[in-house]
């Protein structure tokens, strides 16, 4: 009679090894991390310092519309790095009108732009729109 050897069943592992998910997902949560206050940035903006004695509304519960001035009288909409003209305002401006009825305006001047510039932009808004509430943003 012929004996054949006997065949090893090889073990099979069935569980998946975790570790090498883990450890791209916590590059991935360093990567984002990083870029995440990157990408809020937007303008800088070196802003006026306000006396104490201003009150200031809660303009987080408004969602306002914020202009942006910088020192060489760009305006800039939003967190948006391209200039804006004051007609891509008032257009920005009135589209948020329609979805908020009691919509705010917060310009956020740098100490050193113009203040020709600044009054420009306050009676271009108040010429072309209906917005009662425009404000300013300082320290």
């Amino acid at each position: 009679m012929i004996y054949l050897p006997k065949r090893n069943k090889v073990n099979v592992d069935a569980n998946i090894n975790i570790v090498p998910y883990i450890d791209v997902m916590l590059v991935l949560l360093v990567i984002f991390m990083i870029t995440t206050p990157i990408l809020e940035q937007g303008i800088e903006v070196d802003l006026t310092v306000l006396n104490k004695d201003v009150v200031v509304e809660d303009l987080i519960e408004n969602d306002p519309v914020i202009v942006s001035m910088d020192k060489n009288g760009y305006f800039y909409i939003g967190e948006s790095k391209n200039p804006a003209t004051l007609e891509q305002i008032i257009v920005e401006i009135e589209e948020e009108g329609k979805i908020n009825p009691n919509l705010v305006v917060a310009i956020k001047p740098d100490k050193m732009a113009n203040i020709g510039r600044y009054i420009e932009l306050l009676t271009f808004i108040q010429k072309n729109t209906s917005i009662k509430k425009v404000g300013i943003i300082g320290k």
